[in-house]
């Protein structure tokens, strides 16, 4: 059975350990699980769930928390785990060990027409148009898939409300 499950970041600790945990499917006794045991006579206490040892699912888990990483703007994170077993007690302690990587990060912001070609606006709109490219240039978080989406939509919505109703953006990191 599964007593815990941790984490320990070998370098930076970008994402919340409460979202890492959501995105695995072994699961954890939790705490006060032997109290929790002897009070399941009562009534109003639900019986605890099984928190069975699945090496399969954790290996799993482990593709799981990559993939997560990678859309979460870390493409090369590599994540390993190690297991400490406890023979008394017939349980498993487990520990995620997440190397994030470098993230992905905006060093460059391009924008052009559905040709490929430079986008030709007329005079007036110049001057606000080259202040949106600079703060898009200036913001340099990580390039995450939620991010991506975020900037496609300012992007787009920049020319929709100055007249180009049907325009559309896609973003793409090189």
């Amino acid at each position: 059975e599964v007593d815990r499950i941790g984490f320990r970041f070998e370098d930076t600790k970008t994402l919340a350990e409460g979202d890492l945990l959501e995105q695995i499917a072994t699961t954890e006794r939790g705490s006060f699980a032997g109290l929790r045991n002897a009070l399941r006579i009562l009534p109003f206490m639900p019986p605890m769930g099984k928190h069975p040892f699945d090496p399969l699912e954790l290996q799993r888990d482990v593709i799981r928390l990559r993939r997560h990483y990678a859309t979460e703007g870390f493409p090369k994170a590599l994540v390993r785990y190690e297991v400490e077993y406890d023979g008394e007690a017939d349980r498993v302690g487990i520990t995620f060990v997440v190397h994030e990587g470098p993230p992905v990060r905006i060093a460059a912001v391009q924008f052009r027409d559905s040709t490929g070609g430079a986008i030709l606006l007329p005079e007036e709109l110049q001057p606000e148009w080259e202040e949106a490219s600079r703060r898009e240039l200036e913001h340099r978080g990580i390039w995450s898939a939620r991010e991506q989406v975020a900037f496609e939509d300012r992007s787009a919505r920049f020319f929709r409300n100055r007249g180009y109703p049907f325009a559309t953006a896609a973003a793409t990191a090189v």
